[in-house]
């Protein structure tokens, strides 16, 4: 009788952005596999029920979700539950989403032998507002590195991200391994998904086209739709930006450029909370930009807004891999993003990238994309051929590097 293979990860909460949907994406691909996944969680995460998934609770006596003091509770408490569950089976790796996790828990997973993989999208950077605080910032800065050093693997996802770390740390440089991420559709909140992905049109593309066609031509009605919603010319070019409101994901460019397009075609949603949201409301008003833009918190139908927006534009001056841009690609949309090294590598080509620091340049391109059917065109056909480069099952990737120990 087969083995069961089995995995364990820790995730305290849901929190919208990059973390979770990376965590949900490896937990489906590895139920897919045949994996018996199991998870730590402070409150229940939004994983949908399976007879393979366990959640197993850390229990805190407090209702606030941050601070010291439940930190400091989640800290102590959460290792004793691991080692609990750890005792019970037996487990092929702990797969972490943060090197935090691995810091706190790596005297138990050294004293039951259970391999640490973490996945890192980008390397600790002092730049980043999370690290900026004077005490706090310093901590949790050093906690990453530390968490990263212990690591038995660290997973990341771009050859720049490697070689930064590799080129940085001695330690990680044997713990390295680079993982390709696939383009996913984004999974509607409401459970409506449509009769065919785009993701297996694509794959049947050069057997039954009118499959493609049905994909796409239901773009018109998708796109209506988002007009309705936020009271758009459904001649205008919808543009989403979407992330976490940070210095760091720069969404301020785009209002700028917004500022210097004449264009009254161009029209762009910004989705997400954060630190710079009502400053970012404040500049739209200053500029005058009324009606073009709407600053929105983090969108329940997202994945219905995203299917339906001429393009998705990514303005952050660093970054790892952007799952909301994998998830544009997934669904068909042309992808607009700042020219960064992990961007590059995704991207590829000159048309799909844009220098993050000339506002006048990406206004000028926005604009182009707005007037020309000719330059739309060609941003279309330039996404949807890198989307087709980056369809592979992300479980089965993940399997094979689990079974084969790691290498």
């Amino acid at each position: 009788m087969a083995k069961t293979k089995r995995v364990v990860s820790i995730q305290y909460r849901h929190r919208p952005g990059g973390v979770c949907k990376r965590m949900y994406l490896t937990v489906q691909g590895l139920l897919d596999e045949g994996f018996e996944v199991h998870y730590l969680s402070v409150d229940p995460l939004r994983l949908d029920d399976h007879p393979r998934l366990f959640r197993h609770e850390i229990p805190i006596p407090l209702k606030a979700r941050r601070g010291f003091l439940f930190w400091t509770w989640f800290t102590v408490i959460a290792p004793l539950i691991l080692l609990g569950v750890l005792l019970r089976r037996r487990f092929q790796a702990l797969i972490l989403f943060s090197p935090y996790y691995c810091l706190v828990t790596r005297l138990v997973t050294v004293l039951l032998l259970v391999p640490t993989i973490v996945f890192q999208r980008t390397i600790p950077n002092r730049a980043d507002p999370l690290y900026r605080s004077a005490v706090a910032g310093r901590v949790r800065y050093y906690a990453a590195w530390a968490g990263l050093a212990l690591a038995s693997r660290v997973v990341v996802f771009s050859r720049s991200v490697k070689e930064s770390l590799f080129a940085r740390s001695r330690i990680l440089r044997s713990r390295l391994r680079l993982l390709r991420v696939p383009v996913v559709l984004p999974q509607s909140l409401e459970g409506e998904q449509p009769k065919i992905t785009y993701e297996q049109a694509m794959k049947q593309h050069t057997e039954e086209p009118q499959v493609l066609k049905q994909w796409l031509e239901g773009f018109s009605a998708r796109k209506s739709s988002v007009c309705r919603i936020f009271d758009f010319s459904e001649r205008s070019l919808v543009m989403l930006v979407s992330g976490e409101l940070t210095d760091r994901k720069n969404a301020e460019l785009i209002l700028r450029a917004m500022n210097a397009i004449e264009s009254e075609r161009a029209v762009v949603i910004i989705s997400g909370l954060g630190q710079e949201a009502s400053r970012l409301k404040t500049v739209a008003a200053g500029f005058g930009l009324g009606e073009r833009v709407v600053i929105e918190g983090w969108l329940p139908n997202f994945a219905d807004i995203l299917a339906g927006c001429d393009l998705y534009v990514l303005p952050s001056k660093y970054d790892g891999i952007s799952n909301s841009m994998l998830e544009a690609l997934g669904a068909g949309v042309p992808v607009l993003a700042a020219d960064t090294p992990e961007m590059r590598e995704i991207l590829e080509y000159d048309e799909l990238l844009f220098d993050a620091g000339h506002v006048g340049r990406l206004a000028a391109r926005i604009e182009s994309i707005a007037d020309s059917k000719a330059e739309r065109e060609k941003v279309r056909q330039l996404s949807r051929y890198r989307a087709r480069q980056l369809m592979f099952s992300w479980g089965a990737e993940l399997s094979a590097f689990i079974d084969s120990k790691f290498a």
